[in-house]
């Protein structure tokens, strides 16, 4: 889905916190869950300490993406921050490979926030380091609290504070951040814009990881052990530089008809009505401007590339994308 905003103003950038209304947590945990984990996502989970996060990912046995995500760790407990649409299916096709592994899978009805800015510092000293440490002090319904904070480094060297909490109250009752509160799509806008991907519902299994940027933001690991898909992801990188990669667009004017052709799994043609591409991400902030991601042939790629009838305009992402040359592996992925 594509998040959209009404407002017509963007809010100063200086500090903001958004609600991420669109995300859910799965919490996963248990005497074996570590182990469990690494065999199945695509990063490397021997790389993160308690207390940090991660860019992480799921791909199916032929290599496309089930699921990215935020995962974060906090001593022997792991949290999945991904889009509510396709966590039921995440946690259906995890739950067919734990067997006898001693490891539990659940959804938690918190409420989940980021804030990000140029004072993200002076925040995160104010609010402190939070953290339940035990299944008691995670679960506890009867205390109404921030359960978690925890800061966030992105490839392109941004920080954000992940807040995880059991009611908007838990946020609006600390005084330092209900005057910050913004709308969702400034902060999918900003993550756009940083090239960061989000597989949805009408996305799931399209996707090879290096497609959609993966490798160049640190949420793919060619070092780890087994995992499903991991053979022809290799293979794609081994046999060959990628003709597909991710880039940046935007677009103005749209009404809400036309904004239609810009949801995440539409078709995006090049300027002789050719299929080049598919819409990876697209937001709406503020009122009028779009932002989007596409997985596009890059032999195709010019400045100009249509969705629909909306006009897409050439951006540039924070990270450089390689240059490519012809892959036998991706050609047979195609």
């Amino acid at each position: 889905m594509a998040i959209t905003d009404s407002s017509t103003v963007e809010t100063p950038a200086e500090m903001r916190i958004a609600e991420l209304t669109h995300q859910g947590v799965m919490h996963i945990h248990g005497e074996d869950a570590e182990g469990f984990l690494q065999s199945q996502f695509i990063n490397d989970l021997s790389e993160l300490s308690s207390g940090q996060t991660q860019i992480n990912g799921y791909c199916d046995a032929k290599g496309r993406l089930l699921a990215i995500f935020q995962l974060l760790k906090r001593a022997e407990h792991f949290f999945i921050i991904a889009p509510n649409e396709i966590l039921p299916g995440l946690i259906k096709r995890l739950n067919l490979f734990v067997l006898r592994s001693k490891v539990t899978i659940e959804v938690l009805p918190w409420h989940i926030f980021v804030a990000w800015g140029s004072e993200i510092d002076t925040m995160v000293a104010t609010l402190g380091e939070r953290s339940g440490q035990s299944d008691e002090t995670l679960k506890d319904p009867n205390l109404k609290t921030i359960r978690s904070t925890q800061l966030m480094t992105f490839r392109d060297d941004s920080t954000a504070l992940l807040l995880l909490a059991d009611s908007k109250e838990s946020i609006v009752n600390e005084p330092v951040l209900a005057e910050l509160l913004t709308p969702e799509a400034a902060w999918q806008s900003d993550r756009v814009r940083a090239g960061v991907p989000t597989i949805y519902q009408s996305t799931v299994g399209q996707f090879l990881p290096q497609w959609v940027n993966m490798d160049l933001i640190d949420g793919l690991s060619f070092r780890k052990g087994c995992f499903p898909g991991q053979e022809i992801i290799a293979r794609t990188r081994y046999l060959g530089k990628l003709k597909k990669r991710m880039v940046a667009f935007s677009a103005q004017g749209i009404d809400d008809q036309a904004a239609q052709s810009l949801l995440p799994g539409s078709t995006v043609y090049d300027q002789d009505q050719q299929k080049i591409g598919t819409v990876v991400d697209a937001v709406e902030y503020p009122a009028g401007d779009w932002h989007l991601l596409a997985m596009v042939r890059l032999a195709g790629v010019s400045d100009t590339l249509l969705a629909g009838e909306v006009t897409l305009h050439a951006e540039k992402l924070p990270y450089p994308i390689p240059e490519t040359t012809d892959s036998k592996a991706d050609s047979q992925q195609a």
